[in-house]
């Protein structure tokens, strides 16, 4: 038998090392989207939406630059048509210009610019946290529904066992058969909620690919059992990148009433000329500057108005925005003091509560003392506080991403002062 050489074998090898390393890297980025710090980072990575915000912020940038230069001088060239050929020679004019604004224009029309890049960078930090607290809210759904079809298929477990009990005891002669029946009821509607948690998991999976900017049907990895239980900061800083975008448009506003202003002043326009129909040769070329004359007077005090009005509009809204965004930071603080201790009491107290509650229905059912509707109660009850638990941990993390938002200094993120103008 003859065997293929080393060389010959070496792109084969290649190959399979690419497809073997390519398929480890599909299963790490499977693995990092079962945590919710993974989400985020993928969500930021792939998101759209926010690559064209940073676009945006790019371009702004590049305006503010353009903004800030001189136009492109005017070239005008003019001929004498009769004297083309003639015997004095074709006679023409040559012209060129240059306009100059009123010293200071070029510079607020730069900072006015960057003012607006500025807002525009903001707003792509506000959008980023966005991101980041849908993402976690996703996520902190996404655990809640795969916990309550995972207590689901429990309780399936635990109807089955009690159908067989109650199967058991009436053909002992023990029961009846309306137990049995009764068990048979509970365990189909308990198929029936395992139902409506499928259709919840796909419906979030659809949302989670969506902000991934990947096919509604890709597949995710289960997430991990664990909530989100971070604590938020006790004194946070008074810090959001949304407000500094209105701090910026504000800025930028300032400079509009400025140049409002000086467009009372005149723009110069310096020119060259070379008049090549004037004799002598000495009278041909001329230099020379002009001016507008800004005499509009009623379109000019109209147009400052604007700008001053424009500028009071932004600051109404910067304080406006500063004041709604310390009452939904309380509102984040407050569901997440209210969640967190719902999850305490019912992880501590009413959950073991319902688990020995169940327990002592079953042996008083099983040594004939109790009544099925006893046990069937307590296993509703059981059933009700597992999913209570969950929803105050899936609470407790949404309560945490809505404080990451608002507090962007709390997850490492961009800050902003929010007390008042630097």
């Amino acid at each position: 038998m003859n065997f293929p050489s080393a060389g010959a074998m070496r792109p084969t090898l290649v190959l399979v090392a690419a497809i073997a390393l390519a398929g480890m890297a599909r299963a790490d980025d499977g693995a990092a989207l079962s945590t919710p710090d993974g989400l985020v980072q993928a969500v930021l990575e792939t998101n759209p939406g926010l690559q064209a915000m940073q676009a945006a912020v790019d371009e702004a940038r590049a305006r503010a630059d353009a903004a800030g230069r001189l136009a492109d001088p005017t070239l005008a060239y003019l001929s004498a048509p009769e004297t083309i050929g003639s015997r004095i020679g074709t006679r023409h004019i040559v012209q060129i210009g240059q306009a100059v604004p009123w010293p200071g224009t070029l510079a607020d029309r730069r900072a006015r610019g960057q003012a607006l890049g500025t807002a525009r960078r903001h707003a792509s930090e506000d959008y980023r946290l966005q991101l980041a607290r849908s993402a976690r809210t996703l996520f902190a759904e996404w655990q809640y529904a795969h916990a309550g079809l995972a207590v689901n298929r429990q309780q399936q477990l635990l109807v089955s066992e009690m159908i067989e009990a109650a199967r058991g005891r009436y053909s002992g002669g023990r029961g009846s058969q309306q137990e049995v029946l009764q068990a048979q009821l509970q365990a189909e509607q308990l198929k029936q909620s395992a139902l409506d948690w499928a259709q919840r998991i796909e419906t979030l999976a659809a949302q989670i690919n969506a902000l991934l900017n990947r096919p509604a049907d890709a597949a995710l990895p289960r997430p991990v059992d664990a909530f989100d239980d971070d604590r938020p900061e006790p004194a946070p800083p008074n810090t959001h990148p949304a407000v500094a975008e209105l701090d910026a448009e504000r800025r930028s506003r300032e400079v509009e009433v400025a140049l409002a202003e000086r467009a009372r002043y005149p723009e110069f326009r310096l020119m060259a000329n070379y008049l090549g129909t004037l004799d002598p040769d000495e009278k041909r070329l001329q230099l020379g500057a002009s001016i507008n004359l800004p005499i509009q007077f009623g379109r000019q005090r109209a147009d400052e108005d604007a700008a001053r009005a424009a500028l009071a509009r932004s600051r109404y809204r910067l304080e406006d925005r500063r004041a709604q965004l310390s009452a939904e930071r309380a509102a984040a603080l407050a569901a997440h003091r209210r969640a967190d201790r719902s999850a305490e009491l019912l992880e501590t107290g009413t959950l073991p509560l319902a688990v020995d509650n169940l327990n002592a229905a079953l042996a008083d059912y099983r040594s004939g003392r109790g009544s099925f509707l006893n046990v069937i109660d307590a296993q509703q009850r059981q059933l009700r506080a597992e999913l209570d638990l969950n929803r105050a941990r899936a609470d407790r993390a949404r309560a945490i991403a809505d404080w990451q938002r608002w507090s962007p200094a709390a997850a490492g993120g961009p800050t902003a002062d929010l007390t008042g103008d630097k």
